[in-house]
């Protein structure tokens, strides 16, 4: 993320930051067969936090994930995730967040309230942010910042329900995936470099879940 100073006066200054897709992932995670977990990532990110430094609460933060960068490290499971059953990524190519509303906790401690759109269906959520961290100098002279966002979301409500019952397909999920349900909760985490980690999904039970890193390890200035 890069930061641009768009007013002089401290209490009104306004810094834009822009992630770095090269160190930013959103990672998923889903219980296979009530056994192991099934971690998968989004790699295409972008970005920008515009940071009031006066008042937390005019900041504003926008994400776009590539929906076709989904990696799961099994092909055939990915080809299915890309598909019409699931992501539909040929007519709707991104995941999109725009917040609307930043509740300040404490210090280190947020509620983002936004609209969230997969599949061309938007829904209000609410992530529990940490951070900002403290800005810091990368060895380039690039200023940094961190933070860390989870939510949890219903896939159903995203029009994200197909299950292989009655199907006659066994898509690579394992046999619990039959039921895999809407339960997805979304974990965003930013460090010195923007990073992000993608959707996981939970099978063996009737929900879904989803965690989604954001990692940023760099935030550099853009000034």
């Amino acid at each position: 993320m890069s930061t641009a100073t768009t007013t002089t006066a401290p209490q009104n200054a306004v810094t834009s930051w822009a992630i770095d897709p090269a160190h930013s992932v959103a990672e998923f995670k889903v219980k296979h067969m009530m056994i192991s977990n099934v971690k998968g990532q989004f790699s295409g990110l972008s970005g920008t936090l515009d940071r009031h430094e006066g008042d937390v609460t005019k900041s504003k933060v926008e994400v776009t994930i590539d929906a076709a960068s989904v990696n799961t490290r099994d092909a055939q499971r990915d080809a299915h995730l890309k598909s019409a059953d699931f992501f539909e990524v040929e007519k709707f190519p991104t995941l999109l967040f725009k917040s609307t509303r930043v509740i300040p906790k404490n210090q280190d401690e947020h509620a983002v309230e936004g609209e969230l759109t997969i599949h061309g269906v938007t829904h209000t959520v609410r992530f529990a942010v940490e951070g900002p961290t403290p800005p810091a100098k990368d060895p380039w002279g690039n200023t940094r910042i961190g933070v860390s966002a989870t939510t949890k979301i219903n896939r159903k409500d995203y029009g994200l329900t197909w299950n292989t019952a009655g199907s006659g397909r066994h898509p690579r999920w394992g046999r619990s995936h039959h039921h895999a349900g809407p339960a997805i909760r979304k974990i965003v985490n930013q460090r010195p470099r923007p990073g992000i980690k993608a959707p996981v999904r939970r099978q063996g039970r009737s929900d879904l879940c989803w965690t989604i890193k954001r990692r940023s390890r760099s935030l550099a200035n853009i000034s």
